[in-house]
């Protein structure tokens, strides 16, 4: 697989929120960030949920979304064996477990 074809997977990947988001301009990213939420409150909304719903839970989908993504190693360090060995303790996997599901 080329490298310009890993790169891509892993900016898909991580919806925006990663490296490509620092080569965004600022409008963009903000746009783009906009429109997945409020794809996501319509979705919601078309399976019957208010809009005061929607927003919380395209708020809270977007928020879990982006710390996947902040958490998500880069494509390179996965196909490197080396790189991708992480030494964690219980209480470092603890806290990155709960960062995801609660921060």
């Amino acid at each position: 697989m080329s490298k310009k074809i890993r790169n891509w997977a892993h900016e898909l990947n991580v919806l925006f929120f990663d490296s490509l988001s620092d080569r965004l301009a600022p409008h963009v990213r903000s746009q783009t960030i906009n429109t997945y939420k409020v794809f996501l409150k319509d979705a919601v909304q078309l399976l019957g949920a208010t809009s005061l719903e929607a927003t919380k839970f395209s708020e809270e989908v977007f928020h879990f979304e982006k710390r996947i993504a902040e958490l998500t190693p880069n494509t390179e360090d996965i196909i490197n064996p080396v790189k991708s060995i992480q030494i964690l303790n219980v209480a470092d996997l603890q806290r990155q477990s709960f960062s995801v599901c609660r921060a």
